[in-house]
């Protein structure tokens, strides 16, 4: 009796660490050598110059050669290229909260579908059979082939932080007809103002675009009448730095500043479908935007199957972190499975629709392409926002965030998922309602 109940635990151990290995995948950091983050400590904007003239001493180099550039418009930062040493020395002094290196951010890797068509869809209003990820939002059960969501996100000020937005394209349209983009320029080009171009948030990859659409397009769109913002920190690779993306997080929050006094301003969301490894400063950066000036933070929980505890900026806390499920219709029954390639975990706030999303196609006009990936499930989630601070623009970033978790459905079903999928934490599918902006 005792050799077996010895052997019956070892199975019980090799099983729990099967399934530990199985559900506890990682997001990998990419450092980029030389280059790193110093964050200072709050009330320290004084000393901001006094620490970049002590790493000129240290280096013997020039704010110019080691390319600085310092920030006190929220944390005080700095960024710059020099040795490890100075890092070193940098993150001894009193005034310094934390050095970090700097990393590699990208998209949330998408999956599209190349036979599929660019053709125009023109399919606004309550009719969108060609759109389930619509038609889903507002339905508890399976999709109708309407979606009428009570709110259309009216003077919601959406910013989209990627590659940038075909400004040009149709879905962009103005609900009122009038001939004008809602898509426009946020005043902050990270790529421009690192490499000298001159885009002024456009896309050249066609990822920032197609999350554009699902966020606020006409036709693609939840929020389809929100105002859309390019702040572009990605580049045409798809690919961008932790402080570039910090310093385009620092110029939504100075623009979001200006505009709060503005009779018709509802308010602002970001919607971030990129990230990276786990990083300190990033997160730092979010939480304090969200808890300083109220702003709804929407991220990409990622695609590599993997703890979404483990990357950036999803893990910051005060976002609403977003992962992806799929929708398989048969006949008049729907189910909605995990994504096959969607993190997960104790991270992940709400799941919605990633799976072959038809939005916007760069460089058309009017052309539409299926993706796929957590990149398209974060704009469902920053849209449905967009509803419902244009309905209530008292409601808080922390009751935004509170209120699309509340009416969240769980219906997740992973009966027929591997079992990675099957012992992992998943959470409940994004339901959007005017019950989210009643409360």
């Amino acid at each position: 009796y005792h050799q077996g109940f010895e052997k019956m635990k070892l199975q019980l151990v090799l099983v729990v660490i099967f399934t530990a290995t199985m559900c506890a995948e990682y997001v990998d950091n990419q450092y980029i050598e030389g280059s790193y983050i110093v964050m200072l400590k709050e009330g320290s904007t004084a000393n901001l110059e006094d620490v970049v003239k002590k790493i000129e001493e240290h280096t013997s180099s020039t704010r110019e050669e080691m390319k600085i550039k310092s920030d006190d418009s929220m944390i005080p930062m700095i960024f710059g290229k020099f040795s490890e040493e100075t890092a070193k020395m940098v993150s001894e002094l009193a005034s310094v909260e934390l050095v970090e290196k700097d990393q590699v951010v990208s998209t949330a890797k998408s999956y599209d579908y190349p036979n599929d068509p660019y053709a125009p869809i023109h399919e606004y209003g309550f009719y969108v059979p060609n759109r389930p990820n619509l038609d889903i939002l507002d339905n508890i059960n399976c999709i109708d082939g309407r979606y009428n969501p009570g709110s259309n996100g009216t003077g919601a000020d959406i910013y989209i932080l990627d590659t940038g937005i075909d400004y040009d394209h149709e879905d962009f349209k103005r609900l009122d007809g009038k001939n004008e983009s809602r898509a426009k320029y946020g005043g902050y080009d990270e790529i421009d103002s690192s490499y000298g171009e001159n885009m002024e948030g456009r896309d050249c990859r066609g990822h920032g675009t197609h999350c554009a659409g699902i966020a606020g397009g006409l036709y693609s769109g939840v929020a389809k009448d929100a105002n859309l913002f390019s702040i572009r920190v990605l580049s045409c690779r798809g690919s961008g730095t932790l402080s570039g993306v910090i310093r385009g997080l620092q110029a939504v929050r100075t623009r979001h500043r200006e505009n709060m006094d503005k009779p018709d301003f509802k308010g602002s969301i970001i919607s971030m479908s990129l990230g990276g490894g786990k990083s300190e400063s990033l997160n730092k950066v979010v939480n304090s935007i969200v808890e300083t000036i109220d702003i709804t933070i929407v991220t990409a929980s990622g695609n590599s199957i993997a703890w979404a505890c483990n990357g950036s900026p999803g893990s910051a806390g005060k976002n609403i972190n977003v992962g992806a499920h799929d929708l398989v219709i048969d006949g008049e029954s729907c189910s909605k499975p995990p994504a096959s390639f969607s993190n997960f975990g104790t991270c992940v706030d709400v799941m919605a629709p990633g799976v072959r999303i038809l939005s916007a196609a760069m460089n058309t006009v009017n052309g539409y392409v299926r993706l796929s990936g957590t990149s398209m499930s974060c704009p469902h989630v920053a849209g449905a926002a967009a509803l419902m601070i244009s309905e209530n623009k008292y409601l808080t970033s922390e009751e935004v965030k509170q209120n699309i978790k509340k009416m969240a459905v769980d219906d997740i079903d992973r009966t027929e998922s591997p079992l990675y999928i099957r012992c992992s934490s998943f959470s409940p599918r994004l339901y959007v309602s005017s019950e989210l902006w009643d409360n």
